[in-house]
Parts: structure tokens; C-alpha cells; sequence
């Protein structure tokens, strides 16, 4: 089923803590860990992503819940997974492997295709009226852009350099003055590698390499 170039609802279901996207249930993942032999680290890279003016697109925890139910769309259509990431208002950061450089452009236009809608409708329904307007590319038209045009990518050749960038992922947070401490952000991997808590997406853990 194709669905990647749909503006799919996102429903919440409570009792089974899983979310409804376009049809296709996307569950969290508690603790998941895919061992070194299972996948081939290679061709990993570190993407950021930032909005248009770099503005707060993800506003709360339902813009977040459908950023990363979108990552998790696209990792399954790829085939690449997750290290680490750092979802914050403005951007979002990710540390993939699997995919081909040449693929990274695909990947994040899906992301954006498949994000932009939602996003602003919810803007609308929480009354973000002057963020909606500063994101209008065609007066009068409703033709938004939500993510910047271009993203940058950096190549990571090793396992420690992976672990480097995973570690500045984290601290993101910290710098920006969000919380105190990454411990203390819901919205990063650190949850998973300081915290041992469920994530969102899947993460490949760099630890078993």
C-alpha cells in the first residue's frame, strides 16, 4: 500500500499505546535492540533537518508523535534504522545507517510530504495563526513550506564517531536551555541509551558493535 505522499490523521489509542497512520499501526518500541549480526553497519550518516525560518513546528507532544510516526513509515519503506536522533522544535536529527547517500534526499522529501499537512492543521486547531502565516509560500493559496529545502549530512566512518555524535545529540537539549539535564528530554534517543525506556522508533543499538 502506498501512502507515502498521503496527509494521513494520526489517532491516538490509549489502551494499546500504538498509533493509527494511515491505516498502518506503528507500535512503540520498548527496549529494542537489533544485535551486530542481524544488520550491516554501513553507509551512516548524520542528517539534520531544520524548519522553514526555523521556526516551532513541533509544538507538543502530538506534533512529535507524528514526526515520529512518519520516521518509522520511512524507515520500514528504506530499510534503514536509527542509532540516534534528536527531535527538537525547530529540527530534527538523526543518525541512520542502511540507507545510500544518494537515498537521503528521497528519504527526507517523503518526511516532509508526509509531515506538512498534519502539521499544519494542527497549528490551526492550537491557534499558532501568525507561525501558520510566516509558513505560507503562496498567499491566499494555502501552499505551505514547513522544512527547509536543503539538509545537511555528515558521513560517520567508525563506531566511536557514531558514538560521538550520538553523545551531542543528546546534549542538544541541554544547550538550547530545554531541560537540565538529557536525562530529562522526552523527545531524543538518550531516553533509550541513558534511561532504558521505550522509544518511539526503533533504535539499533551502537553499543552491540
Amino acid at each position: 500500500m502506498e501512502i507515502f505522499y498521503l496527509y494521513p490523521e494520526i489517532v491516538s489509542d490509549l489502551k494499546s499505546g500504538q498509533r493509527l497512520f494511515s491505516g498502518l499501526v506503528i507500535s512503540f518500541y520498548g527496549n529494542f535492540v537489533l544485535k551486530h549480526n542481524q544488520v550491516k553497519l554501513d553507509n551512516c550518516f548524520l542528517v539534520s533537518l531544520k524548519s522553514n525560518q526555523d521556526l516551532a513546528v513541533l509544538e507538543d507532544v502530538k506534533y512529535y508523535n507524528l514526526a515520529f510516526d512518519g520516521l518509522s513509515v520511512l524507515n520500514s519503506k528504506y530499510k534503514t534504522r536509527v542509532m540516534g536522533y534528536c527531535l527538537l522544535p525547530n529540527q530534527i536529527n538523526l543518525i541512520l545507517t542502511g540507507l545510500q547517500e544518494e537515498a537521503l534526499s528521497r528519504y527526507l522529501d517523503d518526511f516532509k510530504t508526509l509531515t506538512r499537512k498534519e502539521i499544519i492543521r494542527l497549528l490551526e486547531v492550537d491557534k499558532k495563526t501568525q507561525v501558520v502565516a510566516s509558513l505560507e509560500i503562496a498567499k491566499g493559496q494555502r501552499r505551505y513550506r514547513v522544512w527547509n529545502t536543503t539538509f545537511e549530512k555528515e558521513p560517520l566512518e567508525d563506531v566511536n564517531a557514531i558514538k560521538e555524535k550520538i553523545d551531542f545529540l543528546h546534549q542538544k537539549p541541554v544547550s538550547l536551555g530545554l531541560v537540565d539535564s538529557p536525562k530529562d528530554y522526552l523527545f531524543s534517543s538518550a531516553k533509550f541509551y541513558l534511561n532504558n525506556k521505550p522509544t518511539e522508533i526503533k533504535i539499533l543499538d551502537i553499543r552491540t558493535f
